[in-house]
């Protein structure tokens, strides 16, 4: 991705032009192709690009153009090319070459703010209106391409990322306690608005900010809630229909001046999208490379059990597309120690320890764009949560019956089924605390570490944490409204995409297309669970493109790439202890932790680590452990 940056100053005093060259410094590992900067008095824009895609070879950024005067820069890439040149009466063909931020000027002048709830794509931008004196800021719909901001007094800041904006706002790195409180609460800080650092915030996404002299003003341009219901025709009609659009979305994210690859993890949403991928290049001439995280197999490992390793059927596909190339990850003791040592407060991780080395050996064969199946489990390829209970609620109790016993004939768990996917979403929180309190306590929540400084301690005890109440109720179209706005789909993201800066890659999630996502909010609910069958017709749509033992798998696992952490495990939590000795004068003067007591405690704990090492995006952690990720952070108390 390219990047963004700026200051405005709303009380129209010039704005210093080192604050935003401080931010480009920055920012450079997002600007293979080029830094440059705007300025006019009260306003500033500067631009890093990343030419990924072909209309941006060569582009000029900040963009300004007269009539009316407008200045624009953008982290975009724009997929309803053909729909908006339509739209504004274009000629398709005269336009086809103009880079993506010239479409979003166009439609601004057409539509004015109203442009950003048509562009479908991801971006996030920054547009300074001179005759209106107004800057707008922008950000897609579900949040791919992140935007931070800070706004001291009468000065507003921006950025693509978090040390590009604390440069350019000045703002120190004092830590927000309410994210750390988070942290510890939940073991992830994914909120959509707050970051680690007081006083730096998110732009949410689906959101415009509009910023002038009266001051800034955020609306808010898209809601999952708005999405009418719709019926989708025939089941064949509708199977179709899911093809076109995941095939649609996934071509547009191939335009690209670099290799494209694709994550293939062995599941149904991973190898459809390898599978698309690799024919949407193929015309071209181009391969496509197909990512897996489990280690190359040998000799020794085959045959490869379809049902147990999750390389069958990354093989299964090479051997049915001629332009897929498979890349397995070698992971080594240090790929792991590395990803526990990441500063998550200025750069946001999340699944990344066995992307780290994935992206390194994508990057070695020429892929600057991953495609990513992440978002289908809340979207097009919905598992069907909150419809056994809402089935119960309206008390259609003989089509829960069918789809019950159907469903146990695949998995048998009817007893299961009836505890986990009728009783229990039914019950409120009030009942679920009451009566299953192992089922309704946060991760962490029963104690902050006792490693942490006193007065930061003391600190964080006072705060209320916020609650991410993501658990099962009543409802498909309800759960997945819950699951869009609980910030997890955004965050990856975020995190991906900041890690793939340093490799010249960006991430890209066809499944996540506004388009797709529509489709799937306002379609009913069998799509989702039907004779038995979750995801059932996105399951139907991908008949004769993946192997049957994808398109029908009953369980996602990952055996493959567990195994291949297990070895490591203890060499890397070696090199791990010595990056934290590394880090002693900081962690001392930073005044956030104990370090006695947390190198102590540190030691004796190892089953956070243990559990990371086995594949757990998310473990349950105890002790020092909780705590080292400030370790590696140059956040401050004050």
């Amino acid at each position: 991705m390219s990047a963004i940056l700026g200051r405005f100053h709303l009380d129209g005093s010039p704005v210093e032009l080192s604050s935003l060259e401080a931010g480009l410094a920055a920012m450079q590992r997002y600007a293979p192709d080029g830094a440059s900067s705007w300025h006019r008095s009260s306003i500033a824009l500067g631009h890093c690009l990343n030419a990924l895609l072909p209309e941006s070879v060569g582009e000029e950024q900040p963009l300004e153009v007269a009539e009316p005067r407008l200045t624009i820069s953008a982290d975009a890439r724009i997929d309803n090319r053909e729909d908006l040149a339509a739209a504004l009466g274009l000629d398709a063909s005269e336009t086809k070459a103009w880079p993506d931020a010239r479409y979003i000027l166009a439609a601004y002048r057409k539509w004015g703010v109203d442009c950003v709830d048509r562009l479908i794509g991801d971006f996030a931008f920054a547009l300074w209106d001179a005759d209106r004196q107004r800057l707008l800021l922008a950000r897609d719909f579900i949040g791919i391409r992140p935007l931070y901001y800070a706004i001291d007094g009468k000065r507003l800041a921006f950025a693509s990322d978090v040390s590009g904006a604390l440069e350019v706002s000045g703002l120190s790195r004092r830590l927000d306690q309410v994210a750390a409180r988070t942290q510890f609460y939940s073991g992830s800080m994914q909120d959509k608005e707050r970051t680690f650092f007081h006083g730096l915030k998110k732009l949410p996404p689906g959101c415009l900010m509009l910023v002038d002299a009266s001051g800034p003003r955020i609306q808010r341009y898209w809601r999952p809630e708005d999405v009418p219901s719709f019926d989708p025709g025939s089941e064949d009609q509708t199977v179709e229909r899911v093809l076109e659009l995941v095939t649609e979305a996934t071509r547009c994210r191939t335009r690209s001046t670099r290799g494209v690859g694709a994550h293939a993890s062995g599941g149904l949403d991973s190898s459809t999208l390898a599978v698309l991928a690799a024919r949407a290049v193929r015309d071209s001439g181009r391969s496509m490379t197909a990512i897996n995280w489990a280690p190359p197999f040998t000799q020794e490992d085959l045959p490869l059990d379809p049902e147990g390793d999750e390389r069958a059927v990354v093989e299964a596909l090479v051997d049915a597309e001629p332009n897929i190339e498979s890349c397995y990850t070698p992971l080594t003791a240090p790929d792991l120690a590395d990803g526990w040592a990441v500063d998550i407060t200025a750069n946001p991780s999340t699944t990344l320890r066995w992307e780290y080395r994935a992206s390194r050996e994508a990057a070695d064969r020429g892929v600057g764009v991953i495609l990513s199946g992440w978002g289908g489990d809340e979207t097009i390829a919905f598992n069907g949560r909150g419809y056994f209970s809402d089935l119960a609620r309206r008390g259609r109790w003989i089509e829960l019956a069918r789809e019950l016993k159907l469903r146990s004939d695949i998995h048998p768990v009817v007893m299961w089924g009836l505890r986990r996917k009728v009783i229990m979403p039914l019950m409120s929180d009030w009942m679920l605390r009451t009566f299953l309190p192992g089922h309704a306590k946060g991760r962490n929540e029963e104690s902050l570490p006792n490693c942490l400084a006193p007065e930061f301690l003391a600190g964080l005890e006072a705060i209320d944490p916020p609650i991410r109440n993501g658990r099962e109720r009543p409802g498909r179209r309800h759960m997945q409204h819950v699951l869009l706005e609980l910030g997890h789909l955004n965050h990856r993201a975020e995190s991906w995409n900041d890690w793939g800066a340093n490799l010249n890659i960006e991430y890209r999630f066809p499944v996540l297309d506004r388009r797709v996502v529509e489709f799937s909010l306002g379609a009913p609910d069998w799509l989702f669970f039907h004779n038995g069958w979750k995801r059932y017709a996105f399951r139907k749509s991908m008949e004769g493109l993946v192997p049957a033992v994808a398109q029908w798998k009953k369980r996602k696992g990952d055996p493959a790439m567990v195994a291949g952490g297990r070895d490591i495990f203890e060499p890397a939590r070696q090199m791990h202890r010595l990056q934290l000795l590394a880090r002693e004068e900081q962690v001392r003067k930073a005044g956030l932790l104990d370090w006695d007591a947390f190198l102590d405690g540190h030691d004796n704990d190892r089953s956070a680590m243990a559990q990371a090492a086995q594949g757990s995006s998310r473990p349950t952690v105890q002790g020092s452990s909780r705590a080292a990720w400030l370790a590696f952070s140059d956040a401050t108390l004050d």
